[in-house]
């Protein structure tokens, strides 16, 4: 199925909101996301994690026919930002707290979305690169 550019550009709209969102919620104290494991990962760590992942997978099907190597690039250097500009939000929220290894483990979310895009769209960037060269192909021996 073949979404419109725009209505894909809304997924990351409602993306942004919800890390938004997240990050200025005020959370129950009952729930203690720094004092609960899961597979020797501190649960906040690997919540942090999990919702980063998402960026770099829905920004490399948004924008498919850039250079990739400049793309990743600066959508890794956007997600960091990104990254930063949650954790600061929650500097000045008395109910909140700044941590900075929730912005490394915000980056290590996105370096796994990175990785996990390239394994989910690299296929059809081989299929895009064979189709233009086809292309030249076809008008070589004309000239």
């Amino acid at each position: 199925m073949k979404l419109p550019a725009l209505t894909k550009k809304w997924f990351i709209v409602l993306y942004l909101m919800w890390i938004l969102i997240f990050s200025v919620a005020l959370f129950s104290r009952k729930i203690l996301f720094h004092k609960t494991w899961v597979l020797f990962i501190r649960l906040d760590y690997l919540l942090h994690i999990i919702f980063f992942v998402p960026w770099m997978i829905l920004i490399r099907w948004c924008w498919r026919k850039r250079r990739a190597s400049i793309f990743i690039l600066s959508a890794f250097v956007a997600g960091l930002l990104l990254a930063m500009f949650s954790e600061g939000l929650q500097y000045f929220l008395h109910y909140r707290t700044f941590d900075l290894n929730d912005i490394l483990t915000n980056c290590l979310g996105i370096a796994l979305g990175g990785m996990l895009s390239w394994l989910i769209f690299r296929g059809q960037y081989a299929t895009e690169r064979e189709d233009i060269e086809e292309k030249k192909n076809f008008f070589a021996p004309l000239f």
